[in-house]
C-alpha cells in the first residue's frame, strides 16, 4: 500500500448549501471505487450538518458516478482553456 494520496476533494458551504469541487484521483487509482467512497463519506458528513442542499462539480470523467450516486444534471459549466 502507497503511503501517497489516491484521491483528493473539496467542499465549500454558503448558507444552506455545500459544494463538492475539484474532486480528482491519481491515474493509477482509477476505477478502484474509490471516488464513490470519498463522495460518499462527503455527502454523510453534509447530511450530518444538515446541509439542505449539496452541489457536486463534476468533470466528463465523473459524470457517470455522479448519476449513479443520484445526482442530477441542472446545467453545464464551460471552464475557458487557453489554445483551444
Amino acid at each position: 500500500m502507497s503511503k501517497k494520496p489516491a484521491r483528493t476533494a473539496m467542499t465549500f458551504s454558503s448558507g444552506e448549501a455545500t459544494g463538492l469541487y475539484t474532486v480528482a484521483t491519481l491515474k493509477e487509482y482509477l476505477y478502484r471505487g474509490i471516488g464513490s467512497a470519498l463522495v460518499g463519506c462527503s455527502l454523510k458528513d453534509m447530511q450530518a450538518a444538515e446541509v439542505k442542499l449539496a452541489i457536486l462539480q463534476a468533470s466528463p470523467m465523473g459524470q457517470t458516478l455522479s448519476r449513479n450516486i443520484g445526482f442530477e444534471e441542472e446545467l453545464t459549466i464551460h471552464l475557458f482553456q487557453e489554445g483551444l
